[in-house]
């Protein structure tokens, strides 16, 4: 993130501390704006004014993020690792996960065991 001034950075460290204890659930950015005092239209241009992203892709970027650490380091079902990751659609999770890896997440995942071997 490119971070102005010091108030800018403690928003920023408060939003990415409540993502990261709670990207299991479901998260909103009006309901961030609210803990930060700031309205909905507000708070999505100062994320995106810091991060260069919208805070749902950043959000979902996140996601994805913990489910490939998941994915490659146990074998629970895939379904079971999506939701544990705060996705709640498994066809849009899959979609998703192609767009941004280039693979489903089960040719992802077996890639990532054969390079393992």
């Amino acid at each position: 993130p490119s971070i102005g001034k010091p108030r800018d950075a403690q928003r920023l460290e408060q939003i990415f501390n409540y993502i990261n204890a709670n990207f299991r659930e479901s998260i909103s950015s009006s309901e961030l704006a609210a803990q930060l005092g700031m309205t909905t239209n507000s708070f999505c241009r100062f994320f995106k004014a810091n991060t260069h992203k919208s805070f749902l892709t950043f959000l979902n970027d996140y996601r994805l993020a913990r489910a490939k650490e998941l994915l490659a380091n146990n074998q629970h079902p895939i379904k079971e690792i999506m939701f544990s990751c705060g996705f709640r659609d498994p066809a849009y999770f899959s979609r998703y996960f192609r767009e941004k890896v280039g693979v489903s997440p089960t040719v992802w995942r077996n890639r990532q065991r054969e390079e393992v071997r």
